[in-house]
């Protein structure tokens, strides 16, 4: 589990945007792209690996949980 700080709120919300866009985390490492980040952001870029390695289980793992709530929700109103 990851401890919360506002980097790492950052690195996770930016993270599940790119992954609910359809952003490969890749594109991070295009230097025009990472740098408007930076700038506008005033947040460091993290490198996609990091964003790979520390956050994706986790936001994975939450998508899922979502999922299976609807899923029993949309179950259990099919049979009604």
């Amino acid at each position: 589990m990851i401890s919360f700080t506002s980097e790492n709120n950052f690195n996770m919300d930016m993270c599940e945007a790119f992954i609910a866009a359809d952003i490969p985390l890749y594109k991070l490492e295009n230097p025009k792209f990472s740098n408007f980040l930076k700038i506008y952001t005033k947040n460091n870029i993290p490198h996609h690996t990091t964003l790979r390695g520390k956050y994706t289980e986790e936001i994975y793992t939450k998508l899922l949980k979502v999922r299976t709530i609807f899923n029993v929700y949309k179950f259990s109103t099919e049979m009604l």
